[in-house]
């Protein structure tokens, strides 16, 4: 099951794509430092990313993007 289909929600699918882009950007050098996870724990309490979402996004951020594309 993807990600977004936990979701009916327009705009929870919408936070999840933001999430990914950010993922996206901290991983650009190939890793994510200790300062840019507590970034991504910030970012993604405010955009309402459980636990669950956050370690599917962070371990399948090629799966997430593709569906938040759609």
């Amino acid at each position: 099951m993807a990600i977004s289909d936990l979701y009916s929600s327009g705009q929870h699918k919408q936070e999840i794509g933001h999430f990914a882009n950010i993922v996206k950007i901290a991983r650009a050098d190939g890793k994510i430092t200790d300062g840019e996870k507590e970034l991504l724990i910030r970012a993604g309490k405010n955009l309402n990313i459980t636990l669950e979402e956050f370690s599917l996004i962070l371990n399948n951020l090629r799966k997430i993007s593709d569906k938040s594309a759609n």
